[in-house]
């Protein structure tokens, strides 16, 4: 069942819970945990750091082997980065609906029911924004999908400083400087005051 479809907080919390059970970190199972990133940009390669000093094995594919850490597996497969994977993480701006993972870099990464199909039933897949293709890929894979911008300790604070300069944008009309530093004032007011 997808987390996807309009959870309740409990359901939430159940579900991290899950994730924190299947991917418990080295040090407590004796065992270290792989976790899959496919694709991505600097966030994934600093999620990735922060994994690699919590004991877990992280498997990367399309991302630049020269930014990856030290410790990382560079796979030159989708494939080679699922099998044994305890998790997969995809990018914040996730997949497109024709199945493109989004990447910096402009590697060819595609996700298909295939790729999926590697990982057993139950497997939390980690996203930003969740396409109707990822929703429907996961579903039928019986993976567990968590959109990570769907939750509210995302949504929010990104909301701020999405809507702020809209607001701002609406009454730059009225003074007599141009949009271009009504919205750079609205981004420095924002994070500064």
């Amino acid at each position: 069942m997808s987390i996807c479809s309009n959870p309740t907080p409990q359901a939430w919390k159940e579900k991290i819970a899950k994730i924190k059970e299947i991917c418990e970190p080295a040090g407590k199972k004796g065992k270290k945990q792989k976790i899959a990133v496919l694709g991505g940009d600097s966030r994934e390669i600093i999620l990735i750091e922060a994994l690699l000093d919590w004991g877990f094995d992280v498997a990367a594919f399309a991302l630049s082997p020269l930014q990856l850490p030290a410790g990382t597996f560079f796979c030159e497969t989708v494939a080679e980065a699922l099998t044994g994977a305890k998790a997969l993480i995809l990018p914040m701006p996730g997949v497109k609906n024709d199945g493109i993972i989004y990447t910096k870099d402009r590697f060819d990464c595609s996700l298909l029911k295939e790729d999926l199909a590697i990982l057993p039933p139950g497997t939390p897949v980690l996203v930003g924004c969740a396409s109707s293709y990822l929703r429907q890929l996961t579903r039928e894979a019986g993976l567990d999908l968590l959109a990570l911008a769907e939750t509210d300790e995302i949504a929010i604070p990104n909301a701020i400083p999405s809507a702020l300069p809209i607001r701002v944008k609406k009454y730059c009309r009225f003074l007599p400087v141009s949009q271009k530093y009504c919205y750079l004032f609205s981004v420095l007011y924002y994070n500064f005051f």
